[in-house]
């Protein structure tokens, strides 16, 4: 599960054009899809959070944030990147090997620990449904949009 704010707001991954579809294969090893913009899908051992944002043509790195459509949030005097999971602040950013139940956040900007701690909490659990390592909380989705053809590792 993961989320980006850019100056306090969220960044949407929901749209169509970051969904791997048979159609637009983003990538093989880990995406997006069934219109879902807060579960990243990992088919390999080692795809990286940077790998993952290459496929949209956007940069994450300890210093910016670059989206595909060349919007550039990049540490400065007053706004910091600063990268999370689990809660905890971490420094690999785009060379960190995410792992199965993780929650990741991104955020960019100049915000309280509040506002953070607000952001930390907005990011989601739900990857343990798609992992079917939470059975009571509901059955994983139907994997057929799934572009690799085999099973997805949420």
């Amino acid at each position: 599960d993961f989320k980006v704010y850019l100056n306090s707001e969220q960044f949407n991954f929901s749209q169509d054009k970051y969904m791997s579809i048979n159609q637009s294969k983003l990538s093989n090893f880990v995406h997006l899809h069934d219109g879902n913009g807060e579960l990243i899908h990992k088919h390999i051992s080692g795809a990286t959070l940077g790998e993952f944002f290459t496929s949209f043509n956007m940069t994450f790195n300890s210093t910016c944030f670059v989206t595909g459509d060349k919007l550039t949030f990049c540490n400065n005097g007053n706004n910091q990147l600063k990268f999370f999971v689990n809660g905890v602040q971490r420094n690999e950013y785009n060379a960190y090997d995410f792992q199965d139940l993780d929650r990741i956040l991104i955020t960019f900007g100049n915000d309280s620990q509040d506002a953070i701690a607000q952001q930390l909490n907005s990011v989601t659990d739900k990857a343990c449904i798609e992992s079917n390592k939470c059975p009571e909380r509901g059955v994983p989705g139907n994997e057929s949009s799934c572009v690799t053809g085999s099973d997805c590792i949420a």
